[in-house]
């Protein structure tokens, strides 16, 4: 015959223990997120947006308390204005105050200049019209979609 183990009062509650204690560990992990003061923040990569705007536009602030959670959102906010093809948020350092953040972006090229050439079928005011866009313009992926989805439907 095989073994059969010997159920105890004492093992049955320590099994009832264990389990509770596994069970909560996950929701305990969960629920508490680390929080850092913010003592510095600086910003590189910028060239035609200036500082305070990238500061302003992450929605962060020197002396608050952050989690990783609010950096994704300042990365997020930074993204969705369209101006910067990379953003990190990195940790440069830490003191007694706080941590030392910083915000390193990197900006879509801006339109210099629109030379439209070898187009037969349409007028160069006519294209110009469709696609647009301007000097100063930023140049990110979205911005080439549609002007090309436009010169597209001209031509087709």
């Amino acid at each position: 015959m095989g073994y059969a183990p010997k159920i105890t009062l004492n093992n049955m509650m320590l099994f009832v223990c264990m389990f509770i204690f596994l069970a909560t560990v996950p929701i305990y992990a969960q629920t508490s997120v680390e929080k850092v003061r913010i003592a510095n923040i600086e910003i590189e990569g910028n060239i035609s947006a200036s500082a305070e705007l990238v500061r302003v536009n992450s929605g962060l602030s020197v002396g608050t308390l952050i989690s990783g959670e609010d950096i994704q959102q300042a990365i997020k906010q930074l993204f969705n204005l369209g101006i910067y093809s990379d953003i990190q948020i990195l940790k440069k350092g830490e003191s007694d105050e706080g941590v030392t953040l910083l915000i390193l972006v990197t900006e879509y090229p801006r339109i210099k200049e629109i030379n439209i050439e070898g187009n037969k079928e349409l007028k160069t005011k006519d294209i110009d019209e469709r696609l647009s866009l301007y000097p100063g313009q930023v140049l990110n992926p979205v911005t080439i979609e549609r002007a090309v989805d436009r010169i597209k439907k001209r031509y087709l």
